[in-house]
């Protein structure tokens, strides 16, 4: 399981999780969609994610969420 820290558009701190069948869910394991990542995670850890991560699905799925932003 890989967990990646980012900030919420309250600027809060917050933990998403990624493993073999969840990308980027939030806490208690519940799995994102590039809408609700745009809804509730910061433009610049979506940008970071899409542009740094090594795992290619959180790459895509952070991407999305931009086009939603």
């Amino acid at each position: 399981m890989k967990t990646t820290t980012v900030k919420t558009i309250n600027g809060t701190s917050t933990t998403l999780t990624s493993d073999d069948t969840l990308t980027l869910a939030f806490e208690g394991m519940i799995e994102s969609t590039s809408s609700s990542l745009s809804e509730f995670i910061a433009r610049e850890s979506l940008l970071k994610i899409a542009r740094e991560s090594d795992d290619s699905c959180e790459r895509n799925k952070a991407a999305q969420a931009l086009l939603h932003s």
